[in-house]
């Protein structure tokens, strides 16, 4: 989950001002970039680009967390598993 988090966030930033709504050039002018999008895409990207980055965040967090347990508590694969892995999973994708 931790490589699609990064996926997300990484084709976000690389599209960089394309989904950018045109009205935007009035406002806010700047050299360079390609323009072509409109409102809902630039929301869009704004959503993708949040998603992923929560996602890689909790997604990390969870790894350490998994790493910790397993290694310094010696807590069992199977343990963390079937009880601790679906818990910490609900709460990165709420």
């Amino acid at each position: 989950f931790m490589s699609f988090g990064d996926i997300i966030l990484s084709v976000s930033i690389a599209l960089t001002t394309i989904p950018m709504p045109t009205e935007v050039l009035e406002f806010f002018p700047f050299p360079g970039g390609l323009v072509y999008g409109n409102k809902r895409t630039c929301d869009a990207q704004g959503f993708l680009l949040v998603l992923g980055a929560e996602l890689s965040l909790f997604m990390n967090a969870i790894l350490n967390v998994y790493y910790v347990c397993t290694i310094r508590y010696g807590i069992s694969d199977i343990r963390m598993r079937k009880r601790y892995l679906p818990i910490m999973l609900t709460i990165a994708f709420l």
